[in-house]
């Protein structure tokens, strides 16, 4: 409802029943203040609004930016976000997200989801489960010892937002960068991760669009494996959808693929739950 400056970055998140949320980046919104913040609007499942958009970070320095939402099958949802130069003396992305009931009520504070906050943690992804178990994942800068690229990482957390463990690296090609993750998990909380990795097909130099299989307790099962066929130029910006019972489709933007053309076209692939 808010149409000064500028809204962008939506993402949406539903349940069984229809009932969604849109998220989104708002440019000004916050009086007084020249940044992003992260807002949110709620609907039923016949398209009516419920309530008035509202903001979701509470921290309101700075940026706060590319949000992503996931709902579970009650009506309850969580949002993340990057946010720019939270973390006090760091002048960095983080991630950040905020619990909701299924009446859009914040369930306790905007909390921190990455632990290792030299650098940046950025484009973040969540899924979640029909009980509301959720998995964020989110590019990390500098974060493998030794390494001077973007690797994926991944939290697990339960419903009430208790972290299950610690944070974990996704990828186990290191070499150059990884990054743009999306996740998908089915009703029981298993979940495949995918991103796009530079230079990891043999003897390309292009981006390649991998994936990993977990279980719902987080074991991988087994190796991370390209999905794009098509290895010659750019295959990037990938996301990923999952019903619930496993099955999930990857699409991606792909360069040059089709003959005669330089433009990029989009992609897919459908996979069983095994």
């Amino acid at each position: 409802t808010y149409t000064t400056g500028a809204q962008g970055t939506p993402n949406i998140g539903m349940n069984s029943k229809g009932n969604f949320v849109v998220t989104w980046n708002s440019v000004n919104q916050v009086s007084g203040s020249s940044q992003n913040d992260i807002y949110a609007q709620r609907y039923n499942s016949s398209g009516i609004a419920q309530g008035s958009e509202f903001r979701v970070n509470n921290y309101t320095t700075s940026f706060q930016e590319n949000p992503s939402i996931v709902m579970d099958s009650t009506g309850n949802f969580v949002v993340i976000w990057q946010s720019f130069n939270q973390v006090s003396g760091t002048s960095n992305l983080d991630i950040y997200a905020q619990r909701y009931n299924s009446s859009g009520v914040s369930q306790g504070s905007e909390f921190r989801v990455n632990t290792y906050t030299t650098n940046n943690q950025q484009t973040p992804s969540i899924g979640m489960d029909s009980t509301g178990n959720f998995v964020v994942t989110w590019t990390s800068y500098d974060q493998a010892s030794g390494t001077s690229n973007n690797d994926i990482y991944a939290q697990r957390y339960n419903s009430i937002g208790i972290a299950q463990g610690s944070e974990f690296r996704v990828n186990t090609y290191t070499t150059v960068s990884q990054q743009t993750p999306s996740i998908g998990m089915d009703s029981t909380g298993n979940f495949v991760v995918i991103w796009q990795s530079n230079n990891q097909a043999s003897g390309t130099s292009s981006n390649d669009i991998y994936a990993q299989r977990y279980n719902s307790s987080g074991v991988a099962q087994g190796s991370e494996f390209r999905v794009n066929n098509y290895t010659t130029s750019f295959q990037q910006t990938p996301s990923i959808g999952m019903d619930s019972t496993g099955n999930f489709v990857v699409t991606w933007q792909s360069s040059n693929q089709v003959s005669v053309t330089s433009l990029s076209d989009i992609y897919a692939k459908r996979y069983t739950t095994n």
